[in-house]
């Protein structure tokens, strides 16, 4: 027997459904349980200002402020920036969740980013040589070649996580990016130092592969080192 549905009078409870009670703390926590990536860390400050607030009352005028605040006590840009990033990420899980009301909108999402200088750091060859030669002595060689390929090419990490070993050329030294951030390819040059190493780690290489697969084959790796962890909720410094 086909079951009915009064649609109209269904559409208007879904239409009606309110946000799960939660304040920005709790939410905050979930989300760091959820995820376990450190984001209840970043988020402390924040959770102490606001977190007693209904998560669904917090506005962007509130948030501006705080931003705000914390440039003029010495934050940089980029940390307000990264901040305001993993609050959206907060909010932008509920929805997924169905926790928050319908019809939400992140408070987050009005509010104004700032601009960031860039960032330079400058490594004395002797050093660059000290790292790499650290990087080589951990126990999965792999990771030695991670960071090789990081200092002779200047790559992003996730351009060369996303790599496959059809994007190598041994013969001239170089890692083809289909596409970047910028959404244009570029080409990665490498050293005939480097070449060796990839050489002796990976004497068979199948094109189809990633050349830094995690635990499960066919997934990347998430920071070039198989089987690295996630940061632990419980891993805040005091």
């Amino acid at each position: 027997m086909r079951k009915t549905i009064d649609l109209a009078a269904a559409v208007q409870a879904v239409s009606q459904q309110p946000g799960q009670a939660l304040t920005l703390g709790e939410l905050v926590r979930a989300y760091g349980l959820s995820h376990l990536d450190g984001s209840d860390c970043r988020l402390r400050k924040w959770v102490h200002s606001f977190g007693t607030l209904s998560a669904w009352d917090v506005d962007p005028e509130q948030l501006e402020a705080a931003a705000q605040a914390m440039l003029e006590h010495g934050y940089s840009p980029g940390s307000v920036n990264r901040d305001l990033g993993a609050l959206g990420s907060v909010y932008r899980w509920a929805k997924s969740k169905r926790l928050s009301p319908r019809g939400f909108r992140s408070p987050t999402l009005s509010v104004r980013r700032f601009d960031e200088p860039i960032r330079r750091v400058h490594l004395e060859a002797g050093q660059l040589e000290a790292l790499r030669a650290r990087a080589r002595a951990f126990r999965d060689r792999r990771f030695g070649l991670f960071v090789s390929l990081l200092i002779d090419t200047g790559a992003r990490k996730s351009e060369l996580l996303e790599r496959r070993w059809s994007d190598v050329d041994l013969d001239r030294r170089e890692i083809l990016v289909p596409v970047t951030k910028n959404g244009t390819p570029r080409v990665l040059f490498f050293s005939t130092d480097t070449a060796e190493l990839i050489l002796r780690l990976f004497p068979k290489r199948s094109p189809e592969k990633l050349l830094f697969e995690g635990r499960v084959p066919g997934s990347r790796s998430r920071s070039g080192r198989p089987g690295t962890r996630r940061r632990s909720i419980w891993g805040c410094e005091a």
